[in-house]
């Protein structure tokens, strides 16, 4: 993802989301190997940022509300229909090495095999202990529930990160599941970095477990990297 902003004043500002390359993958439930891949440009996101409290989390608290709309510009890998969401995000500094996080998240989504909307909620709360100048661990725990299912999913995230640069930060974490049917999903994102040589990664990307960064290639500031990269 690359993310653009615009600030209307100094707490509200528009947020656009550019998922400038998707990958998504698809395999019945009884198979071991991905059978459906499609990739390319997916769903833009608009948001609507405001914070109440504190200034883009500047100081020892901060409460904002995110609105966001996204639209299905994905085709194939997108989700097939426009979704919205609401996200109630609290940021509080504990000292000068930790950070508490707690969020929020409710939204309609849809689903494209069944050709339905259903309800999501989504609430979480992670702590950000810096315990280097530039190394530090994140835990996170998170549950999930929809209207479809009418069943939570439950886990918990624990990352190591070296942070490179001030913008640029690389995490290698897994995943401990509370409940199988996540741990099924997610087995795939505990693999390791990989970047190899002549790679330039701009500002504040994020790349996630499992992804190869192949030699000679460009990452841009702020996209979001869920799939491999193919050398340059």
């Amino acid at each position: 993802y690359t993310m653009l902003k615009f600030g209307l004043s100094r707490r509200t500002d528009i947020q656009a989301e550019l998922p400038l390359y998707s990958n998504t993958k698809q395999r019945p439930a009884d198979a071991d190997d991905w059978q459906e891949r499609h990739t390319g440009f997916g769903d833009v996101a608009l948001r609507v940022k405001h914070n109440f409290i504190g200034d883009d989390q500047q100081g020892h608290f901060a409460m904002s509300v995110i609105g966001y709309v996204r639209l299905p510009t994905g085709g194939a890998v997108g989700q097939g229909a426009a979704e919205y969401g609401l996200i109630l995000p609290v940021d509080v500094e504990l000292g000068d090495h930790f950070n508490l996080e707690a969020q929020l998240e409710s939204d309609l989504s849809y689903d494209r095999e069944q050709r339905q909307r259903y309800a999501r909620l989504q609430p979480s709360m992670a702590l950000e202990w810096d315990f280097a100048k530039r190394m530090g661990l994140l835990t996170e725990g998170f549950m999930r529930w929809n209207s479809l299912s009418h069943n939570w999913q439950s886990g918990m995230t624990v990352a190591p990160f070296v942070k490179i640069t001030p913008n640029l930060e690389i995490d290698a974490g897994t995943l401990l599941a509370l409940d199988r049917r996540r741990a099924a999903q997610l087995a795939d994102r505990k693999a390791p970095i990989v970047v190899e040589d002549e790679v330039w990664i701009g500002a504040g990307a994020v790349i996630l477990g499992g992804v190869t960064i192949g030699r000679g290639s460009v990452v841009a500031a702020g996209a979001v990297v869920t799939a491999n990269v193919a050398p340059q």
